[in-house]
């Protein structure tokens, strides 16, 4: 959204603004994703992604004044700022709407963000193939094919499965530290079968 239309459209400021709307919608696609899933047996799913869209929208407005008032030396940042800013206002409201339902809902968050991260990195990686990557083969047909191969691969795809690891990898720790209902979250948490997905 941001190198095709802001750019072609208006320069630089669009299409920084466009990589934040970009990671916003992502949030939001997530967030939808998540409650579909889990709507029917955790109740604050849908809670959960609201909190977690409305967050990314706050990580947007406050990006605005960073792109009309951020120096040029720290264009880097500003760029970073992009995919960062919206995720960890995301991760901040996730948490907050989290609490007495999770027993550490910034741990949850965290796991979150990192989960989006890494999704991320994984669909950037893929974008850029093998440039400057070498398998050091015997054979030069089976780096052609390696190659070949590591485009046919949608970046998308890639990320999402990366998303999707680190997501298995870590939602059954966060899971029995579910907070069961009626309770002021001082007590161990309880496995309750009807609330949790398998």
């Amino acid at each position: 959204m941001g190198e095709v239309v802001g750019e072609a459209w208006g320069g630089a400021s669009l299409h920084l603004l466009g990589h934040t709307l970009g990671t916003v919608l992502l949030v939001g696609l997530l967030a939808a994703a998540a409650w579909l899933a889990l709507y029917e047996r955790v109740t604050w799913a849908a809670r959960c992604g609201v909190a977690a869209t409305t967050g990314a929208l706050v990580g947007l407005m406050l990006y605005v004044p960073v792109l009309a008032f951020a120096p040029a030396n720290v264009a880097e940042l500003t760029i970073a700022l992009t995919l960062h800013l919206p995720l960890l206002t995301a991760a901040v409201f996730m948490a907050l709407a989290l609490r007495g339902d999770v027993r550490r809902p910034y741990r949850w968050a965290l796991n979150w963000y990192l989960g989006v991260l890494f999704g991320v990195a994984a669909a950037w990686f893929a974008a850029g193939g093998l440039a400057g990557a070498s398998t050091e083969s015997l054979h030069p047909i089976f780096e052609s094919a390696l190659a070949y191969g590591w485009q046919r691969i949608p970046e998308s795809l890639l990320g999402a499965l990366v998303y999707g690891a680190w997501t298995a990898s870590t939602l059954p720790v966060a899971i029995s530290e579910i907070v069961p209902e009626g309770s002021d979250g001082d007590d161990k948490p309880a496995r309750a079968q009807s609330r949790v997905p398998r």
